[in-house]
């Protein structure tokens, strides 16, 4: 395969990717911008509802995410500093 910057140059970006791969990362991504501290599940439906959520490749991670959110709040909590320090 050709160099990176030599099929930018010629405008040809082919990375023999999977047809799906898109679909992979964009989930990973998804997980791992989500917010368990900031969990609304009406927000959510509201947004986009729940009919067209078999659409999204996202939506088979969120029943976990949503399952596994209160421990994860748990987990952010207990890393926390237990001492406040202040710039001087």
């Amino acid at each position: 395969m050709r160099p990176l910057s030599d099929r930018l140059l010629d405008g040809q970006l082919d990375f023999d990717l999977p047809e799906d791969a898109s679909e992979a990362l964009w989930t990973t991504y998804f997980i791992h911008i989500f917010n368990p501290a900031r969990v609304k599940i009406g927000a959510m439906k509201s947004k986009m509802p729940l009919k067209y959520w078999k659409n999204l490749p996202e939506a088979r991670a969120i029943p976990t995410m949503l399952q596994d959110a209160e421990a994860c709040v748990h987990r952010m909590r207990d890393a926390l500093p237990t001492e406040l320090i202040l710039p001087h």
